[in-house]
């Protein structure tokens, strides 16, 4: 059995980068981190790692991977990760009824933000931010996901949301 231990993006500027993805996610980084490379985890402790790589790599477009960041208010999450210094992507081919902005980070890594209001697996996660505030976290419930639901079974699964705009898109190029 496989599982994602860490997403990781090449980055130029590592502690730029780190203040960035930390504000977008509310991640925190583990100490100690290297000179060259960072790994970030959820504050709230639940949710894939995300590891910054400072090595030079070249930039190609459409990105062949990039991250779908799950939002429970669209427009809210586009204006803070604006202000963090994210820059929306204009595509031509994107369908008027997509329900994703494509952006990218302020070294150009993209990334998209899904309009997921109703993604069952919020309940799931917010129910996890007030289990760890009790315990004393002083983490903020973000609404920006990259975490996995539990399904009945308790078993782990990807989070599931279907649109016609969903099985038609890419990162753009």
């Amino acid at each position: 059995m496989l599982v994602v231990g860490s997403i990781v993006i090449r980055v130029e500027d590592l502690d730029a980068q780190i203040a960035f993805w930390t504000g977008a996610l509310d991640y925190v980084a583990r100490d100690p981190v290297d000179v060259d490379f960072a790994l970030l985890h959820p504050r709230a402790g639940h949710g894939p790692n995300v590891s910054l790589d400072a090595h030079p790599s070249e930039r190609v477009l459409p990105p062949r991977i990039h991250l779908d960041l799950y939002a429970e208010q669209q427009a809210d999450e586009v204006h803070r990760l604006k202000s963090l210094g994210a820059r929306a992507v204009h595509w031509d081919r994107q369908p008027a009824d997509a329900d994703y902005i494509i952006m990218e980070d302020p070294e150009g890594n993209r990334f998209c933000v899904i309009e997921a209001s109703a993604w069952p697996g919020w309940h799931v996660r917010n129910a996890r931010s007030r289990t760890a505030e009790t315990r004393g976290s002083h983490g903020r419930v973000g609404p920006i996901c990259m975490s996995y639901a539990r399904c009945g079974s308790g078993e782990e699964v990807g989070p599931q949301i279907t649109s016609r705009a969903l099985s038609r898109r890419s990162a753009g190029g």
